[in-house]
């Protein structure tokens, strides 16, 4: 894109807020998203919802949607983050559903409230549908280029200044820059600029935020090598197959892939002499030895941070992911590093399958900039600066679904803003985007945050399957998702409600009623609660409609199955503020407590709050870690459980 411009562009680049953006030299758009990874994607397309025109702004149009690090989506509470911003008219759900090589349900034998949806994806065809999908939306610009300035007046966001002095102007900006901010990728000895491999870092875009005052913070990440699959040996490794009665990610697919089209993944294992080359090799790491100084993931660690944290472990699993339909690329996902190029090809060759494997892409490790996230509202506006807002990576959090949840959410909240109208909020009890940002926000992220379900206190709400039921309410007030799609759930949701009134006041037929724990009360809900009965138990005794459609079975076996224990969820959470000034005493252990995550335990070592509610303060310490330590203390005192749940 080109502007007229009247100016030099030293003197537009030297003295940004000097120039008046409305005198014809420059091009106007109602939003501004920098960045073309999973946040800017999620926001772009949200914002364009409102009517509203956007310019998404990046390095290289041809890069936008990729995937950087392994090629999948979804996983432990990630998924249901997906359901989430598919159920707000988000793209990733059924972007990941129309390219998937392969489904698997995670703890599919544990409760549904953990049950996970993981796809294996083609890498390039990701890409490929996302940026086509992009194109054909008309109130979505794509423009070539780097940001080298933002345009801030009486504390408001106006627009930017590219690196060629072209100037955009707009009403609201939305930053989703990823790890792209001061980026550094390490190999070894080996430094290189970049916020990606093969691909320039934002200085100029760092050095803008930095100078506006913003707190920074310096983050690390890194991905594994990528290896030529007809150098692998499968027959060393375990097959890890696809799945049938999977649940696809978006609720606008309708149809399923059987388990033998779909594509297999392998496992192998590191062994001792794997890790004998690491040990022996630690101080060319940049980890190891003081070059990179940024914090780096707690749940994703290299493995040479594997191999010192658990020296006792004899071996780490390595699943051997493949990239596309036409790729010969795959992905070694476990043993990401940034060793030099010739020890990392001694580690990989060492593994059962890979001895004579050949690489494609070294791993590296990346060091990048991010926000403090602290300064960010609710709606991801930062405060002091109206009209900007921040979405991703650069808010100090890790992972595709993460990024794309905050996206839909500065997207939403940008385009409200303009329009006037009051913002799009969502609670901890009724989303984990909520969970997320509430916790970014209050408690800030000392180290790459991570979604997982024991973050949420009320995780027995926030399931995969009822993603639509709680989003709904919020896509047919904001017109997120078309009409036809809210009728069929609404339509859906009223069978529901009838059909669980008409199952608590009928009884069942006298077959059954021996298998129902409350005799006196021999209705079909009541039937539906105990252990082992199932939906189809009525149908086949007549109770039951046969066509009754799987959305509703499936909800009304929820409810009655989990109704007693989330009234008990519910109860702990309205519980939280009463118990925030419980004193905490100063010779507790916090490794014996039940339900404590080892991060949690660290970090309550390391500040032993003096209540509750310090406890609650310190960045990583969830409600429900602090219901965990108030469960033990009052254990230690005698009270009975019962009185806090």
């Amino acid at each position: 894109m080109t502007t007229k411009q009247i100016v030099s562009r030293e003197t537009i680049l030297a003295n940004p807020q000097s120039i008046d953006i409305l005198n014809g030299m420059s091009a106007k758009y109602d939003i501004i998203v920098i960045g073309g990874g999973h946040a800017g994607i999620e926001a772009a397309n949200a914002a364009s919802k409102f009517g509203l025109h956007v310019a998404m702004i990046t390095f290289d149009a041809g890069a936008i949607g990729r995937l950087s690090c392994n090629p999948a989506i979804g996983g432990i509470a990630k998924s249901h983050v997906v359901r989430e911003v598919d159920c707000l008219g988000g793209l990733m759900g059924i972007v990941a559903d129309e390219t998937a090589l392969q489904y698997r349900t995670l703890n599919r034998s544990k409760g549904r409230a953990v049950r996970a949806t993981r796809t294996q994806n083609d890498r390039a065809e990701y890409a490929s549908v996302i940026q086509t999908k992009l194109r054909q939306n008309n109130r979505i610009e794509i423009i070539e280029g780097e940001v080298a300035k933002l345009i801030i007046k009486g504390g408001k966001f106006r627009g930017v200044i590219l690196a060629n002095a072209d100037i955009i102007e707009s009403q609201a900006g939305i930053i989703a820059s990823g790890t792209f901010l001061g980026g550094k990728i390490f190999i070894g000895k080996d430094v290189t600029t970049a916020g990606r491999a093969g691909e320039p870092p934002s200085n100029k875009l760092a050095d803008c935020i930095s100078s506006e005052g913003i707190a920074i913070k310096r983050f690390k990440t890194g991905t594994p090598p990528r290896i030529i699959s007809s150098s692998v040996d499968f027959s060393k490794t375990t097959i890890q197959p696809g799945e049938d009665n999977y649940r696809p990610l978006s609720i606008h697919t309708k149809s399923s892939v059987p388990a033998p089209g779909q594509f297999c993944c392998h496992i192998t294992r590191t062994n001792e002499r794997t890790h004998e080359i690491i040990r022996n090799n630690l101080s060319l790491s940049p980890m190891f030895d003081g070059r990179i100084e940024g914090t780096g993931p707690r749940y994703c660690p290299s493995i040479e941070v594997k191999i010192v944290r658990f020296p006792d472990n004899p071996s780490h699993t390595i699943f051997l992911e493949p990239e596309g339909r036409k790729s010969h690329e795959i992905y070694v996902n476990g043993i990401s590093m940034s060793l030099p190029r010739d020890v990392q090809k001694d580690v990989l060759r060492t593994i059962s399958g890979l001895e004579n494997c050949d690489v494609s892409q070294w791993a590296y490790a990346i060091e990048y900039d991010c926000i403090d996230s602290t300064q960010l509202k609710t709606t991801l506006e930062l405060r002091g600066i109206a009209g900007l807002y921040f979405a991703g990576q650069v808010n100090g959090t890790s992972g595709y679904e993460e990024a794309a949840g905050q996206g839909v959410v500065a997207g939403i909240n940008a385009a409200l803003a303009i329009k006037g109208e009051p913002p799009f909020l969502l609670t901890r009890d009724e989303s984990y985007i909520s969970v997320m940002i509430s916790d970014i926000i209050s408690r800030g992220a000392d180290e790459p945050y991570r979604l997982f379900s024991s973050r949420a206190e009320s995780r027995l709400k926030l399931r995969e399957d009822n993603a639509i039921w709680r989003m709904l309410p919020h896509s047919e007030r904001l017109g997120l998702i078309p009409d036809k799609i809210i009728e069929h759930w609404r339509k859906l949701e009223e069978k529901c409600d009838d059909e669980i009134q008409r199952m608590q006041a009928e009884r069942v037929p006298e077959a059954l009623r021996g298998r129902i724990s409350s005799p006196n009360k021999p209705t079909g809900f009541n039937y539906l609660k105990q252990a082992g009965n199932q939906f189809s138990d009525l149908v086949a005794a007549g109770y039951c409609e046969p066509d009754i459609p799987d959305e509703v079975v499936e909800r009304i076996e929820i409810e009655a199955q989990y109704g007693g224990f989330i009234s008990r969820e519910e109860k702990r959470a309205q519980n939280y503020e009463r118990i925030a000034s419980r004193r905490i005493p100063d010779n507790i252990d916090f490794s014996i407590i039940d339900g404590l995550t080892r991060e949690a335990v660290e970090k309550l070592d390391a500040m032993r709050p003096k209540s509750l509610g310090d406890a609650g303060r310190i960045p990583g310490i969830t409600p429900a870690a602090v219901f965990a330590i108030y469960v033990f203390l009052s254990r230690k005192q005698n009270v009975s459980r019962e009185t806090i749940t």
